[in-house]
């Protein structure tokens, strides 16, 4: 990309020294002399930007082509001053106007410069934007097309200059700098629309929103201020969809089903009867039901919108709604009474208390009642045909809570040899392409509960083969991954004759 704009940029030098032929200053009156002096002495000042000892300013890393730009940058300074005093349109007080914002234009470049907000390479473009900016300026026109044709840099320093605060464009010129700031840190767009709710590309950037961060838009559409009022004017339908329930005392309740609200797949009308007790068994229920069917899409690929949203409602209402009641009657010796509250759910819907729950859940509330009651209510009672119905889903956290509970063996015995093989080498295949570390830790706790030996030889076998293949792709990730887990499997099988601390180089903290 560097290298991509440096080409540019001398193409750009070149057509700037073809275009410019010097003109000559007439004679300046006494007066304005010392305006042209600044001028000069600010040229000076940002040749030695860079170093004291420059004579030129270091736009490219050729000394040549430096002094061509630099030539070439010298002619339209000298030239813009020229317009200025041989100009007939122009009267004193004019010309001094336009003599301060060319050195207005060089300082501007020298503290963006010094602050870090302006490259090198974008100097020569700032003093052609700005030349071309005067004679439209002079001519009565918009430098609206010159601030959309620069970068964003050189745009903020042109619509700063004193001689183009006036100009018929200026507006549309500032709404185009917000856009293209927007465009260059889409994550902030809401946070920038904050000051510019009023921009004119606002509605296209707040839809732009909508499908980056949606619980970031509800927080904003909420907001008592000009921009939730700006957002819930947008006629997009995701906007609209989450501007409407920001504005509802339920609105979070729904949220959870915003990718299928947008998709048409289901309507507010037909979740609010189970809204009207949040704290039954039908709410949980819909999430699971939704989390199943967006579970099936992100394995093809799709990402549903709030996922991460309606996961979260998933764990707190498994938790709130089944495991601290059944945690509770721990001491409870009649499954009928303790295991009573979870009699409703189905084996999917079991399934997502566990593996979200896990945190909370008791062991003898796993073993004892959630785990065999997956598959006794189940059809087929086997574990294939579990996985599959959650596409998947959780499919590792599963696996390391059935490890960790002793329950492993039970798991894997319910479904084929062959099919158990394959899942246990899924189980440890693809962690360097998962968007956390979650996974691969899932795979190190699972490691270390795993009494099976076959079991472990396949998991550690399995391990190298992916360190190995990282190592060939030149896949770093995979290889730290792969490494790391690797390095804790072997010391973990060799009964203390590998030392872990040393085998990762982490310095002991003990002497």
């Amino acid at each position: 990309m560097k290298k991509f704009y440096l080409l540019l940029l001398v193409s750009s030098v070149w057509n700037m020294a073809l275009a410019q032929q010097e003109m000559t200053i007439p004679p300046v009156p006494a007066m304005r002399e010392l305006h042209h002096e600044y001028i000069q002495t600010s040229l000076r000042n940002i040749a030695r930007l860079n170093s004291v000892a420059d004579a030129v300013f270091p736009v490219t890393n050729d000394p040549k082509l430096n002094q061509s730009i630099d030539k070439t940058i010298r002619i339209y300074v000298n030239n813009m001053r020229a317009m200025v005093e041989s100009s007939t349109q122009l009267n004193d007080n004019q010309k001094y106007l336009w003599l301060r914002g060319i050195n207005e234009l060089l300082a501007g470049f020298q503290s963006a410069w010094q602050a870090g907000l302006i490259k090198n390479v974008m100097y020569p473009g700032l003093i052609k934007a700005f030349y071309e900016s005067m004679q439209l300026e002079m001519q009565g026109q918009s430098i609206l097309p010159i601030v959309k044709n620069n970068e964003l840099e050189i745009g903020n320093i042109l619509i700063q200059n004193f001689c183009l605060k006036t100009n018929i464009g200026i507006d549309a010129a500032k709404d185009v700098l917000v856009l293209k700031t927007c465009q260059r840190d889409p994550a902030a767009i809401l946070k920038i629309l904050t000051r510019f709710p009023e921009n004119r590309y606002a509605d296209s950037l707040i839809t732009v929103a909508a499908f980056r961060d949606q619980e970031e838009l509800y927080n904003y559409a909420a907001a008592p201020n000009a921009l939730g009022k700006r957002i819930q004017s947008v006629n997009h339908p995701l906007v609209k969809l989450i501007a409407n329930l920001a504005q509802s005392k339920t609105g979070r309740m729904y949220f959870p089903f915003l990718d299928d609200l947008y998709q048409k797949k289901i309507s507010i009308e037909q979740i609010a009867p189970v809204l009207a007790d949040e704290n039954s068994d039908s709410y949980y229920k819909l999430l699971v039901k939704t989390r199943v069917g967006y579970a099936e899409r992100m394995r093809r690929g799709d990402t549903p919108m709030a996922a991460k949203t309606l996961i979260g409602k998933l764990r707190s209402k498994a938790v709130e709604l089944y495991i601290n009641e059944i945690n509770a009657l721990h001491d409870e010796s009649n499954p009928a009474i303790r295991f009573k509250k979870i009699d409703s759910l189905n084996p999917t819907e079991l399934y997502y208390l566990a593996v979200l729950g896990e945190e909370e859940i008791y062991t003898s509330s796993f073993v004892s009642g959630v785990y065999p009651r997956i598959f006794s209510r189940s059809k087929q009672a086997d574990a294939d045909s579990l996985l599959q119905s959650v596409g998947y889903d959780f499919y590792r956290k599963f696996i390391k809570m059935s490890a960790a509970y002793n329950t492993l063996d039970d798991f894997l015995k319910r479904m084929s040899k062959s099919s158990a093989e394959k899942l246990m080498r899924n189980f440890v295949n693809g962690l360097q392409k998962t968007g956390s570390l979650e996974d691969a830790v899932d795979v190190a706790d699972s490691y270390a509960s795993i009494y099976n030996k076959p079991i472990r030889n396949l998991i550690l076998t399995q391990v190298q083969q992916n360190l190995k293949s990282s190592r060939a792709q030149k896949d770093k990730r995979g290889e730290v991954i792969y490494h790391l887990l690797n390095t804790i499997f072997v010391s973990a099988d060799s009964s203390g004759k590998t030392n872990l601390s040393a085998s990762l180089g982490i310095n002991t903290v003990y002497n």
